[in-house]
């Protein structure tokens, strides 16, 4: 549903899902952070200056867009991205995150 990726489109999330690191990959396999069965999480290799500790959570499936996205999965985004929200504020002390 509403899907528009050009044909052979290389999606860095599953490249980096998958261990592979080239020209379509800007982050790599030290940069994740959490890694289990259906999602990772790592630090985006082109973070905000003012922003420490910018995480990006993908699916470890590709879905083209959150259109795809089952629902369960986004309750497991949701979950694990406050997992990580509270990580950072005990390593950053920092007054909040975005999300």
């Amino acid at each position: 549903m509403f899907n528009h990726a050009p044909d052979k489109y290389q999606c860095p999330f599953c490249l980096l899902a998958a261990g592979i690191e080239n020209e379509y990959v800007t982050s790599r396999s030290s940069d994740i952070v959490h890694e289990d069965e259906k999602l990772m999480a790592f630090i985006c290799s082109q973070q905000w200056p003012f922003n420490k500790g910018h995480v990006l959570i993908a699916p470890k499936k590709h879905y083209e867009n959150i259109y795809d996205l089952p629902d369960y999965l986004g309750s497991c985004i949701h979950a694990l991205s406050k997992r990580i929200a509270i990580a950072m504020k005990f390593a950053y002390q920092c007054d909040g995150v975005s999300t």
